[in-house]
């Protein structure tokens, strides 16, 4: 279900639409921008920063998913001015389609050989990216 604020009759909720980027921790103002605005404002801070948003990861250059992502940004900080307050922290800015990623093929541990490995997300980029693999086996963890 898409997060949607309360007052849903075009007026900006109280401070606006602030935004700050996980992965890049830009911070977008959030009076400068209406929703629509802001999230064409980030998109183009997205594109212009390729190496932290490939093009692989097109997810995160759709408008409508980005308005996704600001709303929330303030539904997890503000659940008062949301519509559905309930569990609205388990909604943030997780595409769909995301699907966290298996080892590249021939990838084991460099400890016990084990190929049963999990990855270890990065938790200043939102989890999308991974840090290191962690061996189920011997709970080493193994280098990217």
């Amino acid at each position: 279900m898409p997060l949607r604020l309360r007052n849903g009759n075009g007026s900006w909720p109280a401070g606006g639409f602030p935004f700050v980027d996980p992965r890049t921790g830009k911070v977008f103002d959030g009076m400068s921008a209406d929703l629509t605005l802001q999230a064409k404002n980030i998109i183009a801070h997205r594109k212009a920063n390729p190496k932290i948003y490939p093009a692989s990861e097109a997810q995160f250059l759709f408008i409508d998913a980005v308005k996704q992502e600001v709303l929330g940004y303030i539904c997890a900080r503000r659940p008062s001015l949301c519509a559905d307050s309930v569990n609205v922290a388990m909604q943030i800015a997780t595409p769909k389609n995301f699907v966290m990623p298996s080892p590249p093929p021939g990838k084991k541990c460099y400890r016990c050989g084990s190929t049963d490995l999990k990855p270890v997300p990065c938790k200043t980029c939102g989890g999308f990216k991974i840090k290191s693999w962690l061996c189920n086996n011997c709970q080493t963890s193994n280098p990217k």
